[in-house]
């Protein structure tokens, strides 16, 4: 956790540095995650980051929190990441894609082996501004972690999940 933490604070630091003017913002929301390999159960995540805007590029370091219901093989984690999408328009109404990578731990009677590992993060969505400075998007997550989990009939493979969630982005 100590690592994930630090390699999370580091990330956004370098990003907020390297990337501070115009076009700057913070962004948080929730999601629900239908893991594919596993228990199965779902999960619940809230995610934070901090990134930048340049028009039909944003880069972003971000930090999730997965949490799961209760089940018999449980995986709840982080995730700490830097991700880059390409927005397809500059309207109200913006879809865009993107990928990311990061570090991942993962813990729970579900995770078999080593709890840490890379992860990787595809995204597509649709962004609507509500000012300058406010907007807010529906996207989808693509996730995938080097860390074995276990199903209920003892069946082991990397972590794969699909999560749906809701952003809320603030542009200083």
């Amino acid at each position: 956790m100590r690592n994930l933490t630090l390699a999370t604070i580091v990330a956004l630091g370098v990003s907020t540095a390297a990337f501070a003017g115009e076009g700057t913002y913070v962004t948080g929301g929730f999601g629900d995650v239908q893991p594919r390999s596993g228990s199965g159960s779902s999960q619940s995540s809230l995610n934070i980051g901090v990134g930048q805007d340049y028009g039909y590029v944003r880069t972003e370091a971000s930090f999730r929190n997965l949490k799961s219901g209760a089940a018999t093989r449980r995986v709840d984690g982080n995730i700490g990441s830097l991700e880059g999408f390409v927005q397809c328009t500059q309207n109200k109404f913006t879809p865009f894609v993107g990928g990311g990578v990061g570090f991942t731990e993962l813990n729970g009677p579900g995770v078999v082996g080593h709890r840490d590992g890379i992860a990787y993060i595809g995204t597509a969505g649709l962004s609507y501004e509500f000012s300058k400075e406010w907007s807010g998007s529906v996207q989808y997550n693509y996730l995938k972690a080097a860390v074995n989990v276990q199903d209920l009939n003892g069946a082991k493979s990397g972590y794969v999940a699909n999560d749906i969630g809701v952003n809320v982005r603030y542009t200083f």
